[in-house]
């Protein structure tokens, strides 16, 4: 069974053409991620304990204001989803419930349909996009293909979907986030992926930004480039692009 699993991993990852984000072995969060798990100015932080999951989720709140759009976020291969934070306090900073879904072995693989648990439990939102980081953009795109009576928009960090997950005969929105220095997903990839996208699909470039800055996390992706922006401008990049996308929904 072990094996098994283990091959499927490989070919999905193979048929997806997006590179793990994170190291072979597992990163770990920045402490400016483990920071924002804490809560912090302008929202709020709650677990969220589902029996059949070994960890809880987490969702990042506004403090003042009760939100109606939530947007649900998978992490990158071998990425703690806790990685996610900071980008997850700004988006709650500017009015959205934002889920951070742990994954068995932090392989969205393994739990693509984890969000159906989101949704059910937080029951207030109307409107839900839900985002993943290279191969958990892959398997948001894999959900959402199969739920688009749950969710109205997907947005992808560094990510594209894959033949067996496209989503050009679907009537989602879509943004796709990209960094011109990503040794991993490349701009040809992004380009390619177009094909696969709704016509109306939305795409915003960030010049510098690399594949390991879509998130808080150590050691940085092999493989990657070098960035030639900061990590904490790359965030605010993403967060600026999914604030000016999510009122669309």
């Amino acid at each position: 069974m072990i094996k098994k699993t283990v091959l499927l991993v490989i070919v999905s990852m193979c048929t997806a053409g997006v590179a793990f984000a994170g190291s072979p072995f597992g990163s770990n969060p920045m402490n400016e991620a483990l920071d924002a798990m804490d809560g912090g100015t302008g929202y709020v932080v709650n677990a969220h304990w589902v029996w059949q999951w070994a960890n809880d989720f987490h969702t990042f709140e506004p403090d003042n204001t009760t939100p109606t759009k939530g947007i649900i976020i998978y992490p990158g291969a071998n990425v703690d989803v806790r990685s996610y934070a900071v980008l997850a306090a700004e988006l709650a900073q500017n009015g959205y419930l934002v889920a951070l879904v742990p994954m068995p072995l932090d392989l969205a693989l393994l739990g693509y349909n984890r969000a159906n648990k989101v949704i059910d439990k937080i029951d207030d939102i109307g409107t839900w996009a839900i985002s993943g980081h290279s191969l958990g953009g892959v398997m948001a795109c894999n959900y959402a293909e199969s739920n688009q009576n749950k969710v109205d928009g997907v947005i992808l960090l560094a990510s594209y979907p894959s033949d067996s997950y496209r989503l050009d005969g679907t009537s989602l929105a879509v943004l796709s986030i990209y960094g011109t220095n990503d040794g991993l997903t490349t701009l040809a990839e992004i380009q390619a992926s177009v094909a696969h996208l709704p016509a109306d699909a939305e795409f915003y470039e960030i010049v510098g930004g690399n594949h390991s800055q879509f998130g808080y996390y150590t050691p940085d992706t092999s493989g990657d480039n070098a960035a030639t922006i900061t990590r904490a401008e790359q965030t605010d990049e993403i967060a600026t692009a999914i604030i000016d996308f999510m009122p669309g929904l």
